[in-house]
């Protein structure tokens, strides 16, 4: 199986993947949950994986907790594709950008 990512493209996500792998363990710390591995592993791709899904949103601190909590209830996959539906279906994408350039609509 070839690599599916250049070395630009790593480049390009590097200081938001640093920002992710900083959030992630902060993540509902005082749950349980989140004190094993396995979970924060689950937080981590989930958060990565939306980065190059929606290539036009930034991660940004709340999606973590957004995912996170879906994650309590649902498995990995399924907490994606909610996250994903309720930034489409109420047009989330433009308050979860760096500049929160979207949270004047809201």
């Amino acid at each position: 199986m070839e690599n599916c990512y250049s070395y630009t493209d790593i480049e390009v996500h590097l200081p938001k993947i640093m920002e992710i792998i900083k959030d992630v363990p902060r993540t509902f710390s005082d749950y349980e949950i989140f004190s094993y591995h396995f979970m924060l592993r689950k937080l981590f791709r989930a958060l990565l994986v939306f980065l190059e899904y929606n290539d036009g949103v930034d991660y940004v601190q709340g999606m973590n907790s957004i995912i996170g909590s879906l994650l309590i209830h649902v498995e990995e996959s399924t907490a994606f594709w909610l996250f994903v539906d309720l930034l489409e279906t109420y047009n989330l994408d433009d308050v979860f950008r760096q500049d929160l350039s979207g949270m004047h609509t809201c």
